[in-house]
């Protein structure tokens, strides 16, 4: 696959569900397709941000000192945990959300708030149906603004690492049967990443069997899917017919290794997809149903509305601080451009061509905005910090709704913030060729501008395009709230 492509990731997805039997690819009794694609991606992006692919290393059968240690941590852990298990109250509820501590990115009036799952519990709270759990291997000191119950998974995961660790020196074991695949299909993946995270979608399966066997919910809510524990969680809720809503947490392009392009299925679809999509509008509903085939039933979405950018914009969410409201003050006295990052390999984060635009600009206040998965030192900033109109503190860590009110542009490489920016009326330019891609159809009806160089990037801003209404998620509350309340009651 071409280097740095979702676009060509996508067409070899789909050349591969046309061209090979993706159904009959097992292990046990599960269809593993959506899980080569989770190491597809995985493969991606290691790629973008220059991390090498090792070859995979078979365990060595000499090994006795290894063999002996994993013995012991899978006898011990598996009491453990057990233990663990039983001294938590698991109390019956219709509807179950699940999370994990990372998710807890956002605070409101101090306390940690999932921008993507407490909003759901906020609007289903009132009906005392809904229970929330958070899985965690770090011990934390979150403080929750919707009450949750923690899960500490370490010991579970030790358990079965340990447990495969053994298994793994049997013939035809789980090693083997990726390595076949991989070379049947011919994609290039990573499968220490493959092997050892399945192993971990099994753990999880058998942590939320024993979870929802005592809960017994008849729905669950998660972001991401094809996260090892959610995968884990939507295997042991098949089993026991419970229903699963992936909520949508990014763009949902029409080029996507997880969330698009899915063009062919078993009969009964498969076991490690969720049953629904919430997504934010009609526009991500049909970039995931793009390539389903007729009268397909399963795997459905559900146009329910963008809950935390509804929150955002109607409700006074945010308690800024002096030295951030002082910051704001000032914006509102200058024209500023946000510069919307992606997470890719460091020095090529900010181009070296924006880095002349902005230094040429001395007009603009620029403000350069971290994805969520970077940190500080994940980016090269190429001295751009020093400059008198570049900001890039409060950029990453004030709300994307407050920064995106004060701006006349938004420039990215193909981030979804420009999806984001269309709701606050401000226009977007794609900076890359996989933006390029991604967005062709946006490009093409000039929702969004592209450009690729220094001189056709100065034209754009001076030009100061208007966005004529092209939003596209739901973000109007009473809507959300009719739609998250029929299907409540369509499956509760």
């Amino acid at each position: 696959m071409k280097k740095d492509s979702i676009y060509q990731d996508c067409l070899k997805i789909l050349e591969i569900e046309k061209t090979k039997p993706v159904h009959s690819y097992k292990y046990k009794s599960i269809e593993i397709w959506p899980w080569i694609r989770r190491c597809i991606l995985d493969s991606y992006l290691k790629k973008i941000r220059a991390k090498k692919i090792t070859p995979y290393k078979k365990n060595n059968l000499l090994n006795l000192k290894l063999l002996y240690t994993h013995s012991m941590i899978y006898a011990r852990s598996k009491i453990k945990f057990k233990k663990q298990l039983a001294n938590i109250n698991f109390q019956q509820k219709a509807i179950l959300i699940l999370d994990q501590q990372n998710d807890y990115i956002d605070k409101i009036d101090n306390k940690d708030y999932n921008r993507f799952c407490d909003p759901i519990f906020d609007l289903i709270n009132g009906n005392e149906s809904v229970k929330k759990i958070t899985l965690f291997n770090i011990e934390n000191d979150l403080a929750f603004y919707n009450n949750s119950t923690k899960i500490n998974v370490e010991e579970l995961l030790l358990y079965y690492y340990s447990k495969f660790y053994l298994r793994s020196f049997l013939p035809n074991s789980l090693p083997v049967y990726f390595q076949r695949i991989v070379e049947e299909i011919d994609v290039e993946i990573d499968l220490t990443f493959c092997i050892n995270n399945f192993v971990k979608v099994l753990a999880y399966e058998n942590l939320f069997l024993n979870i929802l066997s005592r809960t017994k919910p008849k729905v669950v809510f998660f972001k991401m899917f094809y996260s090892v524990e959610n995968m884990g969680l939507t295997l042991a809720a098949k089993k026991l017919g419970i229903k699963v809503v992936d909520i949508q947490h990014g763009k949902n392009g029409k080029y996507n290794h997880m969330m698009s392009c899915w063009s062919s299925f078993p009969k009964n679809g498969y076991q490690l997809l969720p049953d629904y999509f919430w997504t934010w509008g009609n526009y991500f509903s049909n970039n995931i149903k793009a390539n389903y085939p007729n009268n397909f039933k399963n795997h459905q979405t559900i146009s329910g509305g963008n809950l935390w950018l509804s929150k955002c914009i109607h409700d006074n969410i945010y308690k800024t601080n002096e030295s951030e409201q002082l910051f704001l003050k000032e914006l509102k006295k200058k024209k500023c451009i946000l510069l919307s990052l992606q997470p890719i390999e460091k020095e090529n984060t900010i181009p070296n061509w924006i880095v002349k635009v902005i230094k040429k600009s001395p007009d603009y206040f620029w403000l350069i905005r971290r994805h969520p998965r970077q940190s500080l030192n994940d980016v090269n900033y190429k001295n751009l910090e020093t400059l008198s109109n570049v900001e890039i503190s409060y950029s990453s860590t004030l709300p994307l709704s407050i920064i995106l009110s004060h701006c006349c542009y938004n420039i990215t490489l193909w981030s979804s913030v420009c999806i984001d920016a269309l709701e606050f009326d401000v226009r977007s330019i794609i900076i890359h060729e996989e933006g390029k891609q991604i967005y062709s159809d946006e490009i093409k009806e000039e929702v969004f501008d592209y450009c690729d160089n220094e001189k056709d990037l100065m034209k754009l801003i001076q030009s100061k395009k208007s966005v004529d209404n092209y939003k596209k998620m739901i973000t109007d509350s009473a809507k959300i709230k009719e739609n998250l309340n029929q299907f409540v009651s369509d499956h509760v």
